[in-house]
């Protein structure tokens, strides 16, 4: 019965919008496998803390993350967190996401198992592949311990000189288990959660090994070496029964069976890696397509990851994944793109979008538009960045760095997709104009594809020759601007800002002369 209901609230689910929020310790705790494999594998590109931050991608997370297990949680994070960089590691991922929705009966079986292990304790779940935390030293001593008191009380037939050490262990033995409880406590559900999963992928191969032959395949060795762990079931002996809690203090039990699976766990840390990644992949690839089914705009990304083919993006119809009612654009970019339009016109929006749908094409082969078709990229912005008082760093500085691992990227010869809006509009008009000219001219060169946003005119003269131009356009209405939302080619070329003025009370004589100094400007170039 308990079965039957979970099912049913899984086919509920799928196809929604996902209910569940993460706080910041969840998503801590969700990041760790991206953590642990970002020291296994450095040369692995993956979005930087700046890029992230930008794109609110632990919101973009939330919104997918229909997943039924922690092992979906982690592995879904590390897919946004690193695009596949490689043909056949989007083809791995998008295979398993058609698998989802071409099999809803292979579907909601996969869900309903990998649902089995839970959620919580996510957070210590990867200290179960710790190689440091799993010497056998405590489970010969627990081993001691109970051989000791046994010993000790069949002595007893024998000879009473053994009443002393054998009340002496029974006094050490609760104090013992008493001691190490909090640790149990606190260790006990990640190696739970790690003989689960492997008891969760055993049957899954029993279920799916001919559907899923392909996903399973890397990992069927080690998921023969881990078939023994998945039958050890969990360490947990809690009972209500005072009786089993006595001979669980004094026999130590749960500690023994605990210290036992943890030794287990260490011995097959690797492959138990291995099945929590192959677990994962399947579960994050059903989250994806419970969100494609939730989606009001996707499209299946073609995608060149050829690195001799020219850095192009195209996107129909794109639109911010995050948005309500997001307004569509189409986008076509084979070269830079300098975009310009007053504050709050779209240009952040589209930019953010862009970066994106870049990320989303190939992170989990859906993209938030029409059609779409790019080579792969690495992704890297420069938009919502801070000072950052506790280092000393001005806004500047911190624009600089930021600027500078983008170039460095470019350096070591990435194909870059890049988002920046307003650039070094922390320093004064002359050097910023000079300056940041200067860094998007470095930046125009292929493979490097950028999307920068500004409100300086004057970039759009510069840059005529390296940057297409677009902008985004507001109407005055009666006091009041409105906006449309939508992308149009060229430069900006009304003066709204200074017109606003006069709609909200300042004097004509004011208003005419800041349009008398902005037209003097654009025709001789200075004021």
């Amino acid at each position: 019965m308990f079965t039957e209901k979970r099912r049913q609230a899984l086919e509920a689910q799928f196809g929604k919008i996902p209910t569940q929020r993460y706080d910041e310790e969840d998503l801590r705790g969700i990041r760790a496998y991206f953590d642990y494999r970002r020291e296994r594998e450095p040369d692995v590109f993956c979005l930087d803390e700046t890029t992230w931050y930008d794109l609110a991608m632990d919101d973009l997370f939330e919104r997918v993350s229909n997943t039924a297990g922690a092992a979906g949680e982690q592995v879904l994070y590390y897919w946004l967190r690193c695009p596949a960089d490689t043909p056949e590691e989007f083809r791995r991922r998008q295979d398993l996401i058609h698998r989802s929705e071409r099999d809803p009966v292979l579907r909601l079986d996969l869900q309903e198992l990998l649902s089995r292990p839970g959620k919580k304790g996510v957070a210590r779940s990867l200290e179960a592949f710790a190689p440091s935390r799993h010497s056998s030293g405590r489970l010969a001593l627990a081993l001691g311990l109970v051989f000791g008191l046994l010993a000790s009380g069949l002595s007893l037939f024998f000879t009473w000189t053994a009443l002393p050490l054998f009340v002496a262990f029974l006094l050490v033995n609760p104090l013992y288990h008493i001691a190490m409880l909090r640790r149990l406590e606190k260790n006990l559900p990640a190696a739970n959660y790690a003989a689960a999963l492997a008891a969760v992928y055993q049957k899954i191969r029993r279920r799916a090994g001919d559907a899923l032959k392909e996903a399973l395949g890397p990992y069927e060795q080690a998921g023969r070496r881990v078939r023994r762990l998945s039958r050890l079931g969990t360490a947990s002996l809690a009972s209500g029964n005072e009786v089993v809690q006595l001979f669980n203090s004094l026999l130590l039990l749960d500690l023994v069976l605990y210290e036992w699976l943890k030794v287990e766990l260490g011995r097959f840390r690797d492959e138990l890696f291995a099945i929590h990644e192959c677990v994962g992949r399947i579960d994050a690839a059903i989250a994806v397509a419970s969100y494609r089914r939730s989606a009001e705009t996707w499209c299946e990304p073609s995608l060149c990851f050829d690195a001799g083919e020219p850095a192009r993006l195209e996107a129909d119809g794109l639109v911010h994944p995050l948005l309500r009612r997001p307004v569509p654009n189409t986008l076509v970019l084979d070269g830079p793109l300098l975009l310009t339009g007053s504050n709050a016109s779209g240009k952040s929006t589209l930019s953010k979008a862009a970066a994106l749908c870049a990320v989303m094409a190939q992170a989990i082969a859906t993209a938030p538009c029409v059609a779409y078709t790019a080579a792969a990229f690495h992704v890297y912005t420069s938009i919502a960045l801070m000072d950052d008082l506790l280092a000393g760093e001005s806004y500047f500085i911190t624009e600089l760095k930021a600027f500078r691992r983008i170039l460095a990227a470019v350096e070591r010869g990435e194909r870059v997709f890049c988002v920046i809006d307003e650039v070094l509009r922390g320093t004064n008009t002359v050097e910023r104009i000079a300056a940041s000219s200067t860094l998007l001219q470095h930046l125009a060169a292929p493979p490097t594809l950028c999307v920068a946003a500004t409100h300086d005119i004057e970039l759009c003269t510069l840059l005529a020759e390296d940057y297409t131009m677009a902008h985004f356009e507001e109407v005055l209405t009666g006091g009041a601007v409105t906006f449309d939302y939508r992308l149009r080619p060229g430069p900006a070329c009304t003066r709204n800002a200074i017109r606003l003025l006069e709609y909200l009370g300042f004097s004509p004589a004011l208003t005419r002369e800041a349009e008398q100094r902005a037209e003097r400007y654009l025709t001789q170039g200075h004021w």
